[in-house]
């Protein structure tokens, strides 16, 4: 079994898991989402995502630079 995470929330997950209809990329209850709006879910999270870390990189930057 994996840990993997949800392409759409980011929550953790087991997968393989009997009886799961969690897949490779989605969470149990991700899959359940339909398609359209999950991919849409989906690319707006890795926008979050690279937004997030832009954010951190410039605070870093601005920290190492005051210090």
């Amino acid at each position: 079994m994996e840990k993997r995470n949800c392409r759409v929330c980011g929550v953790s997950y087991q997968y393989p898991v009997p009886k799961s209809i969690a897949t490779r990329f989605y969470c149990d209850q991700c899959v359940q989402i339909p398609g359209e709006i999950r991919r849409v879910l989906e690319l707006m999270r890795r926008k979050m995502d690279r937004m997030e870390s832009k954010i951190d990189k410039l605070e870093r930057e601005r920290t190492s630079a005051e210090g």
